[in-house]
C-alpha cells in the first residue's frame, strides 16, 4: 500500500464515526429469545412509552436478530403476576422475569424525554431513550442511549423575524400549518407526533447491537 499512514487515519475516522454502544460486555453469548419489556416511562407522555416499545419490537423483528416474545403475550403474563406498568419492573428479580417469560434475554426500554412543545410559531421536538439487554442473573451485555432534538426555539424564531420579517412570517405560517396537521394526525390515527424522532433513535441503536 502506497500511503499506509493515510489509510490508517481514514480507517480510524471510519470507526470513530460508526455507531457505538454505550456499553458492550467483553464476553457474552447473544440470547436466543428476547423479551422487550414494558417501557419504563420517565415522561408524562404515556402513549410515547407504548409507541417506542412497539416500534423497537417491529424493527428488531424485521432484522430477524433472534426470536422475540410477542409484546401482548409479555403484558398478559406480567399482568397475571400483578405487573401492569414498566415502572414496577425494578421491584421484580430478573430470574422471575426469565421464568415468567421463558426468555434468556430481557431488553429494558427507558423513555427519558418525549416532548413536543409549540410556542406560537416556534416548536421543538425532543426524544431521549435508553436501551439495556440483560441475560440471566442480571448480567448486562449491551446498553445504548440516544437523543434527538429538532425544531427551533422562540429565540431562533425572533432572530429570523428580525433578519427578514416577510420571509420569516411566511415560513412560520407554513411551520404552524405542519404543527396543526401533526396534532390532528395524533388524534385521528394510531400514530405519534414524535414517531420519526423515535425511529431515528431506534435505527441508530440497532446498529450497535452485539
Amino acid at each position: 500500500m502506497r500511503y499506509p499512514l493515510l489509510s490508517s487515519v481514514l480507517l480510524l475516522l471510519f470507526f470513530s464515526c460508526a455507531e457505538q454502544a454505550k456499553f458492550l460486555a467483553p464476553d457474552f453469548t447473544v440470547p436466543e429469545r428476547i423479551a422487550i419489556l414494558p417501557t419504563i416511562n420517565s415522561t408524562s407522555d404515556v402513549k410515547g412509552g407504548i409507541v417506542i416499545r412497539y416500534l423497537f419490537y417491529e424493527e428488531l423483528a424485521d432484522k430477524e436478530y433472534c426470536q422475540l416474545v410477542d409484546p401482548d403475550l409479555i403484558d398478559s403474563l406480567l399482568n397475571l403476576e400483578g405487573i401492569t406498568d414498566g415502572g414496577q419492573l425494578s421491584t421484580v428479580e430478573d430470574s422471575v422475569l426469565h421464568r415468567i417469560l421463558r426468555s434468556d434475554g430481557l431488553l429494558y426500554v427507558t423513555l427519558l424525554e418525549c416532548e413536543y412543545q409549540t410556542l406560537g410559531i416556534s416548536s421543538t421536538k425532543k426524544v431521549k431513550a435508553n436501551f439495556q439487554l440483560f441475560i440471566l442473573v442480571h448480567h448486562l451485555i449491551w446498553e445504548d442511549e440516544r437523543a434527538v432534538e429538532e425544531g427551533k426555539s422562540w429565540m431562533e424564531t425572533l432572530f429570523e423575524v428580525l433578519a427578514d420579517p416577510g420571509k420569516a412570517v411566511d415560513k412560520s405560517l407554513h411551520d404552524l400549518g405542519d404543527q396543526v396537521k401533526e396534532k390532528a394526525a395524533k388524534m385521528w390515527l394510531e400514530e405519534h407526533e414524535l414517531k420519526d424522532q423515535m425511529m431515528e433513535i431506534i435505527e441508530k441503536t440497532l446498529k450497535t447491537l452485539p
